[in-house]
């Protein structure tokens, strides 16, 4: 039973990672605006959702072994469980009940897998599964008509975008900027074959959905990941934690000193226009409800139930999300909230690369794109603590992969124990050599 549950742990693990990223809503009419207002998902979406997790989570529990300390990951089981108090003050508890048993359930099947798996062989699966979205995107494109936004798009600036198998060209373009990452690391770091050309693959289905800001951040991040490793080596991790400390401090006293100025740029500009109009009404629901928000998952699609009815209207309303994560954190949870899962998503995974103990290896570079990524991200759109988002679903390998790298020694070592605690060959595999 226990050597059965191995495969069938994987098997869940790579079926509810793509579920997550090519999402279950192929080729819908229209985009994610005429989805946005609808209160939750299909009775199918749900049961898919539970037989991946439930299988990923019991397959897990059964395997033997145990890859890294799972003490790491208390900070986002500190989070899931104040979103559960947060249910007490729900404006929508019938939205907000199954929204939260879906994240929880989906970050529990992912961590208690990452923690029970080789690194090695998470790394590999998640690969696989970015390939095959990735296919099934460029396949789409050239053999569906909905899987382009056209011109029944409600927004013009959206036709002609690739979206693939995605509901919406943002969620398909940060699919294939995280896969071009991934291929990139296991291709520099030389696990696996074709990796350069799946990279050039995911990077030609990434153009052509026109997302602009998985196209920036992507771009961005690979002459980044190289300085972040030249710099590191030169002056060591306490003089580069400095470094860094100091750069975020420059950055957050520039943001205050001349607030007016930048906010008075971003609503001018044709990309921000109608991202500053929703965050100035975001922001005006946290004036008025700083410490508890409006309970976790209870703000967007709640029909005539959501908040953002009485205070805005035309877009904001049908978007379905504040296009900043951050915000929406505040918005549904509240200072505290916020706080608490900033800590959890973003400064414990980010200290934790910087300060990481071993040399760098795939696991690490990964991480550092993967965890990057989606806090950039989030800066224009929304999916921390959203479960059936793809880009929640990166950063959590990218949190599990830190936390294994941080605790263990090279990629050889954990490909070498790959095979003793799994029993399977072709995990203990040499890294070296490979393409």
């Amino acid at each position: 039973m226990v050597h059965a549950a191995v495969p069938i742990a994987r098997v869940s693990f790579f079926a509810l990672s793509t579920l997550i990223l090519a999402g279950t809503r192929p080729f819908v009419a229209g985009n994610i605006q005429t989805v946005a207002m609808d209160s939750g998902g299909t009775g199918l979406e749900a049961s898919l959702y539970l037989a991946a997790t439930s299988l990923c989570i019991g397959a897990s529990l059964l395997t033997k072994g145990q890859s890294f300390r799972a003490t790491g990951l208390i900070p986002i089981a500190l989070v899931l469980c104040y979103c559960g108090v947060s249910l007490a003050w729900s404006v929508s508890l019938v939205h907000a009940a199954p929204r939260f048993a879906q994240v929880t359930l989906v970050t529990f099947a992912l961590f208690i897998f990452m923690v029970k798996t080789p690194p090695l062989v998470v790394l590999n699966l998640a690969a696989a599964a970015f390939a095959v979205v990735m296919f099934a995107d460029l396949a789409s494109v050239l053999a569906v008509q909905n899987a382009i936004h056209h011109s029944a798009a409600l927004d013009e600036n959206l036709i002609g975008a690739w979206k693939g198998v995605h509901i919406h060209k943002n969620y398909a373009g940060a699919v294939a900027a995280a896969g071009a990452l991934i291929f990139y690391c296991r291709w520099k770091h030389r696990i696996g074959r074709y990796n350069l050309a799946l990279m050039a693959l995911s990077l030609v289905f990434m153009i052509g959905t026109s997302s602009k800001t998985s196209i920036l951040i992507c771009i961005g991040l690979i002459p980044l990941l190289e300085f972040r490793a030249c710099l590191q080596g030169r002056l060591g991790r306490a003089g580069f934690l400095f470094l860094c400390t100091f750069l975020a401090v420059i950055l957050v006293l520039t943001l205050i000193l001349n607030g007016p100025d930048i906010w008075s740029w971003l609503a001018a500009s044709r990309y921000f226009s109608a991202r500053t109009e929703l965050w100035a009404a975001l922001a005006g629901y946290i004036s008025h409800n700083p410490v508890f928000g409006s309970g976790y998952g209870s703000f967007w699609r709640t029909g005539i139930y959501s908040p953002i009815l009485g205070l805005t209207d035309g877009w904001g309303i049908r978007t379905g999300q504040g296009h900043n994560g951050y915000l929406d954190t505040i918005v549904t949870l509240g200072v505290p909230g916020f706080l608490l899962t900033l800590f959890a998503f973003v400064v414990a995974p980010l200290l934790r690369l910087l300060l990481d103990r071993g040399k760098r290896n795939v696991f690490t570079d990964v991480s550092f794109v993967f965890v990057v990524f989606c806090l950039l991200h989030n800066l224009m759109e929304t999916s921390i603590l959203n479960g059936n988002n793809p880009v929640y679903l990166i950063l959590m390998v990218g949190i599990g992969l830190g936390l294994a790298a941080s605790y263990q020694g090279s990629p050889d070592t954990h490909a070498a124990r790959s095979r003793a605690w799994a029993g399977i060959e072709s995990d203990d595999e040499p890294l070296a050599g490979r393409r």
